[in-house]
């Protein structure tokens, strides 16, 4: 199998993993339930690509805890009373 076919491969397997952990936080009502999880994941594995091809700034562990923060303070389940 040549490299590209591995990293492919290993890249939606990666994909695969995450995509079965939001629908897990959904299901269990950690996350709305109208929730795009395609649109979520795809949120937050942007900018982190952007930094590590791109390169155009550092890719911190401060940036990632900040744009998760950015990114899911608007998926917080609503709580019914």
């Amino acid at each position: 199998m040549s490299l590209k076919k591995k990293t492919r491969v290993e890249l939606e397997r990666r994909a695969s993993a995450h995509a079965e952990r939001a629908l897990s936080s959904k299901l269990r009502g950690e996350l709305p339930a109208g929730s795009d999880l395609d649109l979520l994941l795809d949120s937050l594995y942007g900018p982190i690509y952007m930094r590590f091809l791109i390169r155009h700034a550092e890719l911190t562990e401060d940036f990632a805890d900040q744009l998760c923060e950015l990114i899911l303070k608007d998926c917080q389940p609503s709580i019914n009373t």
